[in-house]
């Protein structure tokens, strides 16, 4: 319980953020690749869950340079749905990520499509990466 409500209220600060703030602000090792892939899979299946694949474009409203951008674009195009990168004119769902550190063991990943925002915290300690928890939204 205790941490379903830092997440909720990690979740609504993010929310607040710079629309410059975007992006994945974790260490680039070899261990956070791993990591990177695992979060991109999970926010595929949340998105893939709550948005239907053949009728819904999403719109990247910041670039993906970073291995779980670039993971989380191919998982959603695996997905059946159209992904326009950052700077391609497209006119499709709005959608930015910022994938951070909580804490000393602990990620959390921000998911923004147009205004509704997305959640979930996960554990990092002893090099594994476990969910704390289910998905949470903002609307």
């Amino acid at each position: 319980m205790k941490n379903l409500i830092t997440l909720f209220f990690v979740a609504l600060l993010s929310a607040c953020a710079s629309q410059a703030q975007f992006g994945n602000f974790t260490k680039t090792n070899g261990q956070q690749r791993e990591f990177s892939t695992v979060l991109a899979t999970e926010s595929a299946a949340q998105l893939h869950s709550s948005y239907a694949p053949a009728s819904t474009t999403f719109s990247l409203v910041h670039p993906a340079k970073d291995e779980y951008g670039q993971q989380l674009i191919q998982q959603l195009r695996d997905k059946g749905f159209a992904v326009a990168e950052f700077g391609t004119g497209s006119t499709g769902q709005p959608l930015s990520y910022v994938v951070d550190y909580v804490g000393d063991n602990a990620i959390l990943v921000t998911l923004r499509v147009g205004q509704s925002v997305t959640a979930r915290m996960f554990d990092t300690k002893n090099n594994r990466l476990t969910a704390t928890g289910s998905w949470s939204r903002l609307e």
